[in-house]
């Protein structure tokens, strides 16, 4: 935007330009009666002064009262005294005019100056609040993070700098966050649907060998619907699981805190798993402990704490899991650990990611997102979860509970 624009787009510049024109319409006007009243001034001396000199006076030295009288009499006649109006002097007119010339001239002088210096400071902010825009632009286009910073400092150019730079930054927040989130939703969309697809494969080849052959025995059509069967319910508990994660990630769970014994919360969540594994011949430990007051939703908590029990059944081949509760000051630490074969320490880093570890089994009923829902859970629980693993000697999952603790003596 050139000069020409702003002064014709904006309002400022107009108003400055309007305002210094009135101010210069009404110099002229107070210059006119100012010097009218200066040349009264003058003309009234000029008379008194000759006056005075008629009179005897000295032309050097002020006007003398006696002098000024005799000079009256003296030419009283020709209707002259010092009380006559100082326009019907000669010369007046072209005094007061010299006066009001120079008046004018001076007041002309310091409003165009003062427009000026007036629309160059407006100009300087424009030309500013110009590149304020281009930077603005280039910030939306992603090829500046913030604008420069204009102006004086605690100026108002500067706070809109300082306003924009705010603005861009939770822009470019916002930006990572959405382009994690849409990284998260194509990722979890690409697992979800190859964690599908494996069990529709099985569920479409039993059905089309259940239709196509008549001639199958009934023990090997019974063992093709129990395989459909079981990969409904893995499926079934996928997209339970998926939509918990789902929940959990989009921040949509709303927690019951209560406070209610922690102990009881881990015990149900091992009641829920001894069929799994009374059925895998694992062995369970929990000693009984006494009373541990916490303020925590127990259902989720349970579910947390289900599926670190499930991941050690599940994955760990192992014959023996035990769960310890214990209380320590300021925290409640509780370690899930098993003798199975452990986890390879390249693996540890990427443990709680969805998807991260398939089932031994080829029913799906773990398919790789219990961890990161009980990673979401402990953590919305002020809690922190920590895995220790060596090849052959087993895993050990311990999760440290912060703060929020009241123990019943």
């Amino acid at each position: 935007m050139d000069r020409g624009d702003k002064l014709i787009n904006n309002r400022s510049p107009k108003r400055i330009l309007l305002f210094f024109a009135i101010l210069f319409v009404l110099s002229v006007l107070c210059s006119f009666l100012i010097s009218g009243l200066i040349a009264d001034v003058i003309m009234r001396e000029q008379i008194a002064s000759i006056l005075s000199v008629l009179g005897g006076g000295k032309f050097t030295a002020l006007p003398d009262a006696d002098a000024i009288a005799k000079g009256e009499s003296l030419i009283t006649q020709y209707g002259v005294d010092a009380q006559m109006h100082p326009s019907l002097m000669e010369g007046y007119a072209a005094l007061r005019m010299t006066l009001f010339g120079v008046m004018a001239g001076l007041s002309g002088i310091l409003c165009i100056a003062g427009a000026a210096c007036s629309l160059r400071q407006v100009d300087m902010i424009y030309n500013q609040l110009e590149e304020i825009r281009k930077d603005c632009f280039a910030i939306a286009e992603q090829q500046k993070t913030q604008t420069e910073l204009y102006g004086e400092d605690f100026g108002c150019v500067r706070r809109i700098c300082e306003g924009v730079n705010l603005i861009a930054g939770r822009m470019t927040h916002l930006s990572a966050t959405l382009y994690g989130e849409k990284q998260f939703l194509r990722d979890f969309l690409t697992d979800f649907s190859h964690q599908m697809k494996t069990s529709l494969a099985v569920i479409r080849l039993n059905h089309d060998m259940l239709t196509e052959f008549d001639n199958l025995d009934p023990e090997k059509k019974q063992l093709l619907s129990e395989e459909i069967t079981l990969h409904l319910d893995g499926m079934e508990s996928l997209v339970l699981s998926a939509l918990k994660l789902a929940k959990l990630n989009a921040d949509a769970v709303t927690y019951k805190m209560e406070e209610c014994d922690l102990s009881q919360t881990c015990r149900t969540a091992a009641e829920r798993l001894s069929p799994l594994m009374r059925k895998m011949k694992i062995a369970f430990t929990f000693p009984n402990i006494q009373e541990i007051l916490f303020s925590h939703d127990a259902v989720w908590l349970c579910e947390a704490i289900g599926n670190l029990l499930k991941n050690a059944a599940d994955h760990s081949g192992c014959c023996e899991i035990r769960m310890e509760l214990t209380k320590i000051p300021g925290a409640v630490k509780l370690c899930i650990a098993d003798n199975g074969k452990g986890i390879p320490q390249s693996e540890i880093p990427t443990l709680f990611d969805r998807f991260g570890k398939k089932s031994n089994n080829a029913t799906m009923q773990s398919a790789g997102v219990g961890l990161a829902i009980a990673k979401e859970i402990i953590e919305a629980h002020n809690g922190e979860i920590c895995v220790y693993s060596e090849m052959g000697r087993g895993t050990r999952f311990e999760i440290l509970f912060l703060n929020q603790i009241l123990c019943k003596n």
